[in-house]
C-alpha cells in the first residue's frame, strides 16, 4: 500500500516479519522517507463486526470504572483548551468518554461503526452510526473533536484528517491518541505489546510520523506527549507485575509511555 504520506510504495522497507497467534504471519514495512509503519498484509477492515450489542453492553458494564477513569482523564486534557462547548467523537465506541465531556457541560456528538453506537445513544448523545465520511451531521463545526485509538485503524488517514479539519470550529482542536510504537514498553514486550494489535492495526505511529501526517492533512500540531496506557491485569503473576511496574516508571521518567496523543489546530 502506498505511504498516506509520499504517495508511494517505493521508500518501504521491512522491519519485523512474525507469525503471531490466531492471526498468521504478518510484516511490518516503515516509509523510509517519513517513517510511517504499516501492517503488510493490510489488516481486514471489518472486525468491529465481531461483537454484538449484548457484548457492548456487557463490556461497558463490565469496564465502566476503567471507562471512567479513562474519560476523566481526557475532559481535564481537552479542557485545558476548551472549558466547554461542541464535542464530537469519532470512533466512540460505547460512549465512555463522551459521558465524562456531558457531565462536565458538553454538547457531545459521536460517530461510530460498530452496534456500540446503540449503547452510546441511550446515554443521551447525538450518534450517528457509520463512518465519519457518511455522518449526518458532517456539514456541522465542532470546537473538539477527539480521535481516540482510531486512526491507527484507518485505511486512508489522510481524507480522514482533512475531513476532520474541515469540521473543526474557528479556534477548534483535534485531540489524536494511539498507540507508541517508539514506546519503552512496546520494545520490553515485543510481539507481546497490545499496542501493537497486528490483526486490526493499519499503521503504527511514533511521534515524528503522526505530527507528518497530521501536518499533510492542513492542521498545525500544537502539542505532542507521550502517556502509558493501562498495564493493570489480575492475572498476570506477582514477579511480572513488578517488571511491568518498573518499565511504567522508566517510560514515565524518559517520556516514553506507550500511549502517543497529539493535539492540532487549523493553521
Amino acid at each position: 500500500m502506498p505511504c498516506p504520506i509520499c504517495k508511494t510504495d517505493q521508500h518501504l522497507e521491512s522491519i519485523r516479519t512474525g507469525n503471531f497467534p490466531k492471526v498468521g504471519t504478518f510484516e511490518l514495512l516503515r516509509c523510509a522517507k517519513c517513517g510511517l509503519i504499516q501492517t503488510h498484509p493490510t489488516p481486514y477492515p471489518g472486525y468491529d463486526n465481531l461483537y454484538s450489542l449484548t457484548d457492548r453492553e456487557q463490556y461497558y458494564q463490565s469496564h465502566k470504572t476503567l471507562l471512567e477513569k479513562y474519560s476523566r482523564r481526557d475532559v481535564a486534557w481537552v479542557q485545558h483548551y476548551h472549558p466547554g462547548g461542541s464535542w464530537l467523537d469519532i470512533g466512540c465506541n460505547v460512549g465512555g468518554t463522551l459521558d465524562g465531556a456531558k457531565a462536565a457541560g458538553f454538547d457531545t456528538y459521536g460517530v461510530e461503526t460498530s452496534v456500540g453506537a446503540q449503547v452510546a445513544a441511550v446515554h443521551g448523545h447525538k450518534i450517528f452510526a457509520g463512518l465519519w465520511s457518511q455522518a449526518a451531521f458532517v456539514n456541522q463545526q465542532f470546537d473538539v473533536i477527539s480521535i481516540i485509538h482510531v486512526l491507527e485503524h484507518i485505511h486512508d488517514p489522510l481524507p480522514f484528517l482533512a475531513l476532520t479539519r474541515e469540521r473543526l470550529a474557528p479556534g477548534g482542536h483535534v485531540f489524536i491518541c494511539l498507540p507508541n510504537y517508539a514506546s519503552l514498553m512496546r520494545r520490553a514486550k515485543g510481539d507481546g505489546w497490545y499496542g501493537l494489535g497486528i490483526d486490526q492495526h493499519v499503521w503504527q505511529y511514533e511521534p515524528q510520523s503522526l505530527a507528518r501526517l497530521v501536518e499533510a492533512a492542513g492542521l498545525r500540531v500544537t502539542c505532542v506527549f507521550k502517556r502509558s496506557m493501562d498495564h493493570d491485569d489480575p492475572q498476570r503473576p506477582w514477579w511480572k507485575q513488578v517488571l511491568v511496574s518498573g518499565v511504567l516508571v522508566a517510560a514515565q521518567l524518559l517520556h516514553w509511555g506507550d500511549e502517543l496523543c497529539l493535539v492540532a489546530s487549523k493553521p
